[in-house]
């Protein structure tokens, strides 16, 4: 897969692609985003499965349904503040 980064404003947004180039499909494909901290965030693509904040980053863990031979985009936001912060 690649990943491609951007940043707008004030504001983290990130995308993955993945291609599948297999015969078969990954209903559970995983894809980890490690993003400033203090942040809310949405994504598009995929399914948030778990975030937690680690010392200095906030991690989201995305999961994503990917087809045979085929390519998934993932995408990721900040939609606000955490509380308390």
């Amino acid at each position: 897969f690649t990943v491609s980064f951007q940043h707008v404003h004030t504001h983290f947004g990130a995308t993955a692609t993945l291609v599948n180039k297999l015969g078969m499909e990954f209903p559970e494909a995983r894809v980890r985003f490690v993003v400033p901290k203090g942040g809310r965030y949405a994504v598009s693509g995929g399914t948030i499965r778990q975030q937690f904040d680690g010392d200095s980053v906030h991690v989201v863990d995305v999961r994503v349904s990917l087809a045979a031979a085929s390519t998934g985009t993932v995408g990721i936001r900040r939609v606000g503040r955490s509380p308390g912060t």
